[in-house]
């Protein structure tokens, strides 16, 4: 399993596509799934938590939350996986997807193991090269985008990444323009703050 492990983590930054593979072809039991989906939470719990205690911004609310309460966002970030997952799930549906829940959930773990790797490698950088934890950080931004539309190509059966992409991306921009609107519409943004 060891072995495998290293596989699939060093597939993950070189060919996501085939660690998306890899970690579908295996036979994960329910009871494996949550466990892992469990294990996941909790490492990356620890990792946002160990990162905010050395680069904590003030006045965010997010990092302040996981730092003063480390096991509701561990139960958070739980049930935010299955969440996830449905979510993912309905909308690459709408878009002719073929896969299961019990497939994107496990791409989803996947997923988060490999970002709480990437929280890793942050904390031993950041206090090697804290100048460039901007760009690196967008460089990981970009690894996760391809990483999550390499695994919604394995689990639906698209045949194109890129165009993956570009429907996360617009979606995502649509999401972010409806969240402001609504905001502004309950008097919660000030048009010149935005």
């Amino acid at each position: 399993m060891r072995r495998w492990l290293t596989s699939v983590l060093v597939a993950s930054f070189v060919s996501p596509r085939r660690a998306a593979r890899m970690v579908l072809q295996q036979n994960f039991s329910n009871a494996d799934i949550l466990c892992w989906a469990a294990l996941v939470a909790i490492a990356l719990t620890l990792a946002n938590w160990t990162l905010g205690q050395f680069a904590i911004s003030d006045g965010d609310p997010v990092q302040e939350f996981i730092t003063s309460q480390p096991l509701l966002a561990a139960l958070l970030q739980l049930i935010g996986i299955p969440l996830g997952a449905s979510i993912s799930l309905g909308i690459s549906r709408l878009f002719g997807g073929k896969g299961s829940f019990r497939n994107t959930m496990v791409v989803l773990i996947w997923l988060n193991a490999a970002m709480a790797c990437v929280q890793v490698a942050f904390l031993v950088l950041l206090p090697l090269v804290a100048p460039i934890v901007a760009p690196l950080g967008l460089i990981a931004l970009a690894w996760a985008l391809f990483a999550h539309a390499s695994g919604l190509v394995e689990i639906h059966g698209f045949s194109n990444v890129y165009v993956v992409i570009a429907v996360m991306v617009a979606l995502a921009i649509v999401f972010v323009l409806a969240i402001v609107e609504l905001a502004s519409a309950l008097g919660l943004l000030l048009p010149s703050s935005f």
